[in-house]
């Protein structure tokens, strides 16, 4: 099977420069590739910006992108993780896809 560890980082985001070789070094040790998608090109996101313009939270693009982004790589990976840019993961910390059974849909919700 073919893993992958993918991140959305949209925009000008400083504390990745700590995250990232975190997550990079995580996805290593469990034999996963490890995806930065930095890019927002997808035609649906701007269709939603277009029509949603004034309505919710700012930087809607970032937030529908981490679904979308889910699509374009399980279309190469047999599964993936999406992790968000400000996690910090242990490198040693357990194998998510072997804490997920394959066909389920795991997350952590914040809670703040």
């Amino acid at each position: 099977m073919n893993h992958a560890i993918v991140c959305v980082s949209i925009g000008k985001r400083p504390w990745t420069k700590y995250t990232f070789s975190a997550m990079e070094r995580y996805a290593k040790n469990i034999n996963s590739d490890f995806i930065v998608e930095s890019e927002c090109n997808y035609e649906s996101i701007n269709n939603f910006e277009n029509k949603f313009i004034n309505v919710g939270r700012p930087n809607k693009k970032g937030y529908i992108a981490k679904a979308l982004v889910v699509e374009k790589y399980l279309k190469k990976y047999d599964r993936i993780a999406v992790i968000d840019d400000s996690y910090i993961i242990k490198s040693k910390a357990d194998n998510l896809f072997q804490l997920i059974p394959e066909g389920y849909l795991g997350f952590n919700p914040e809670l703040h």
